[in-house]
């Protein structure tokens, strides 16, 4: 398996340490190495958006990023047979294969020739596709075999940091929903109910018993998340938090 420079893992173990929003950059910053080490014209991923559909989890192309980004049909696109078959698929002439979806060529002004797409799997089931568009100059034509074997490779590191902010998300959408029933704006504190959330009822110590077990079971982007809210509380109540 080809080796991926250790100032490039360095780079991205520190980001993923730092939370949310760094692993997203971190995952920019795999795209970026992608593409100049396959000597692509552009790299993205692309996850399922529906049964249906792939859309671009990210991209090095800005037009490819956002809600306005294009969505690929997964049974009438290269990507989507990735996506089901988890075979990786390299072409010279990508126009010229009948798989091949004009949505993103037409919605981006650019014209596919060289095409590669390496599955992203995460356990046993492919979770993504990594693509790679075009070459940066033309004297370098078709992707060769160790081309190829690196993309596959920087697919595998695309899982383990698409799994890393999936495993965030959830665990910061669990946070912020207990937050949420357990903050009543017309009360003055958090109620107590059968979860052991903390209750404005409770006499000083156990309150702050209370939130000193609260605190210690949170991780950093938790907390990031509790003083987002706490500020956003306050700048709607007038009063600080």
């Amino acid at each position: 398996m080809p080796e991926l420079p250790k100032e490039l893992i360095s780079e991205v173990r520190e980001r993923l340490d730092a939370g949310h929003v760094a692993a997203r950059e971190a995952l920019a910053t795999l795209l970026a190495s992608a593409v100049d080490r396959l000597a692509a014209a552009e790299s993205s991923i692309l996850t399922p958006k529906d049964a249906d559909e792939l859309g671009f989890f990210g991209s090095t192309n800005a037009a490819l990023s956002g809600d306005s980004a294009p969505r690929v049909p997964i049974r009438a696109s290269i990507a989507g047979y990735v996506f089901l078959t988890g075979q990786t698929v390299a072409t010279d002439d990508a126009a010229a294969s009948p798989d091949h979806n004009k949505s993103v060529d037409e919605q981006t002004g650019m014209t596919t020739k060289e095409y590669l797409a390496a599955p992203i799997v995460r356990g046993e089931a492919v979770a993504g596709v990594l693509t790679f568009v075009n070459r940066s100059s033309a004297d370098k034509g078709a992707f060769s075999q160790a081309e190829i074997a690196l993309a596959e490779t920087y697919a595998d590191l695309c899982a383990l940091v698409i799994d890393h902010i999936e495993k965030v998300r959830r665990q910061t959408d669990v946070t912020e929903r207990a937050l949420s029933s357990g903050f009543d704006p017309d009360q003055s504190g958090f109620l107590l109910g059968s979860s052991g959330l903390l209750s404005g009822e409770a006499d000083p110590d156990t309150l702050r018993a209370q939130i000193d077990r609260a605190l210690d079971a949170l991780g950093e982007s938790d907390l990031e998340l509790v003083r987002d809210l706490a500020s956003r509380l306050g700048e709607g109540s007038g009063d600080a938090v």
